[in-house]
Parts: C-alpha cells; sequence; structure tokens
C-alpha cells in the first residue's frame, strides 16, 4: 500500500479544511488546518487558514469576505494570492484600518494591481483578450474579488485557448464553486474535442 508523504497528507488536510471554511463550518476548518500543519508546520494555507479561523470569530461577515477573495485570487494569482490576503487580513485585524475609510479598490492601487472592472475597461473594444492578457499579467496583478467576475474571467481563458490555465483555476476554486465549475469544465472539454 502506497503511503501519503506529509506534504500530501497536510495539503489533503487543508483542501478539506477549505471546503469546511465555503460551508461556514470554521470549527471543522480550524480542526483540518491544524492536522495540516502538525504534518507540515510550513503549510502556508494552512498558516493563513488558521489566522482567518480565529479572525471570524470576531468578524465571521468580513472573514467570509476574505476567503472568497484568497479562492479567488489563488486560482488567477496562485504565487501570490496568500501574501496578499495574508497583508489584507493583517490590515482588517489593524483597529486603525477598522477605522479609516479605506476602499477596496484603494487597497489595491497600494498593492500594485488592478480591478477586475479595469481589466474589463482594457478589454472594450479590443477583440484579442490573449494579448490585454499577457501584457497586463507580466507587469501588475489581476484583482478578481467577485464570483461573477471570476466565470466571466474563466470563460474569456476558455475562449480564448488558455484550457490549462482554465483548468487550474477551476480546480483552484473548487472548495467555492466546485458544482457550479460543471459547465467551464463542459465548455473545456468541447473546446478541446473541437481542436482534435
Amino acid at each position: 500500500m502506497k503511503v501519503k508523504s506529509h506534504k500530501t497528507l497536510s495539503n489533503s488536510f487543508v483542501k478539506k479544511a477549505e471546503a469546511a471554511m465555503a460551508r461556514g463550518d470554521r470549527s471543522a476548518a480550524m480542526m483540518n488546518y491544524q492536522l495540516a500543519l502538525s504534518e507540515n508546520s510550513a503549510n502556508e494555507s494552512a498558516l493563513f487558514g488558521i489566522d482567518l479561523c480565529v479572525y471570524a470569530n470576531g468578524r465571521p461577515d468580513i472573514a467570509a469576505m476574505i476567503f472568497e477573495l484568497f479562492i479567488t485570487m489563488r486560482a488567477v494569482e496562485p504565487q501570490k494570492a496568500i501574501a496578499y490576503v495574508s497583508h489584507l487580513l493583517q490590515m482588517c485585524e489593524n483597529e486603525e484600518f477598522q477605522k479609516s475609510s479605506l476602499r477596496p479598490s484603494e487597497w489595491i492601487d497600494m498593492q500594485n494591481g488592478i480591478a477586475y472592472d479595469d481589466f474589463k475597461r482594457l478589454l472594450a473594444g479590443n477583440e484579442n483578450f490573449a494579448a490585454i492578457y499577457e501584457k497586463v499579467v507580466w507587469s501588475t496583478n489581476v484583482f478578481i474579488s467577485r464570483k461573477r467576475d471570476w466565470f466571466d474571467f474563466v470563460n474569456k481563458l476558455i475562449d480564448s485557448g488558455y484550457t490549462e490555465l482554465a483548468y487550474n483555476y477551476i480546480e483552484s476554486a473548487s472548495p467555492l464553486w466546485g458544482s457550479e465549475s460543471r459547465t467551464l469544465i463542459e465548455k473545456l472539454r468541447k473546446k478541446e474535442q473541437s481542436a482534435i
């Protein structure tokens, strides 16, 4: 029988924790994040998840929004998602930030990125999604914080032939929108079949 490595086991606990967070079960999420850390104490997703669970005890509404933002960002910028969202969580925990009137768009500007609405404005009137996408992604970060924008973005990736990226984004967001992503998977399959 094949034994799972500590890293693999840790990641499977993180997946269970994220599924629990997506359905609002913070105690199950916390338990699975802790199990993930017991297998791999350097698991960044688990460390972030525990911080988020603790924060959710006082502000479950904000924590739910941060979790959704994390899942969405990870699907677009997997290497940067934890760093950015951890920074946002720290700002939210800071009393001065809570008292300030800083809007999400202003926070995005501070992080050297553009909101998805601004990205769509760049696309307006330009049929070449691939050219705009590659220019923007190489020079800055695109922040997607709404579910409908995430679906719109993945649809555009599929239509432009970025099938492998689209698969990765769907897989990354599956804890949050797994069942709703089926239409995108079907669209990907049709696109791949038509290319054969």
